[in-house]
């Protein structure tokens, strides 16, 4: 089970799951997107293909030939490109709070908190960013914190990068073909 994770976190949002993934009797393998936790920073923007290349890179470098994707919002995106260009390296794919496409009203605010996070930095974005993300009571939780941590630390140029790729993809097109299982979940 390889789990990729939303913008602005790493792997470690995924510590949990893990266990349960390792306990269910499945190698588990959660990794961090260009930009974002030990990752290099490389210069932006970065583009829904590259990421999704970097993720079969890693399948390649650990002798993966196929396995169960699980994404989270860039993640999830991530899964939909790689669901339209690479169907046989996935058994299949959990795709959580993401999107096929990426219409106005979805790349249009990614140029504010780019502008943000450039002029006054991360922290910025992450009160607001758990806000949009999660409920009232998750937000005074531990895990909240760490999230907080997480976005904070995410370095501004690790953040423009995918929040580029954000703005330009569009993946309805091989939809149809794929074979899942696949499973869609989006929260309120």
């Amino acid at each position: 089970v390889l789990s990729s994770h939303s913008i602005m976190t790493t792997h470690a949002m995924w510590r949990g799951q893990i266990d349960l993934v390792v306990q269910a009797g499945y190698r588990a393998v959660a990794y961090d997107a260009r930009g974002h936790g030990g990752t290099t920073v490389s210069c932006s923007p970065y583009g829904m293909h590259q990421l999704a290349d970097d993720a079969i890179t890693l399948l390649d470098a650990l002798d993966i030939e196929c396995a169960h994707f699980v994404g989270l919002s860039l993640g999830g995106m991530i899964a939909f490109d790689l669901l339209t260009r690479y169907p046989q390296r996935l058994s299949s794919a959990v795709i959580c709070d993401a999107r096929a496409d990426s219409p106005d009203f979805f790349a249009a605010p990614w140029d504010e908190r780019i502008d943000l996070a450039r002029d006054q930095g991360m922290k910025m974005l992450a009160s607001p960013t758990i806000a949009r993300w999660a409920g009232a009571q998750f937000r005074e939780s531990d895990s909240a914190r760490s999230l907080h941590r997480m976005i904070c630390d995410t370095p501004v140029e690790g953040f423009v990068g995918p929040a580029r790729a954000l703005q330009h993809f569009d993946f309805r097109n091989g939809l149809d073909d794929v074979r899942g299982p696949d499973t869609l979940i989006c929260g309120t």
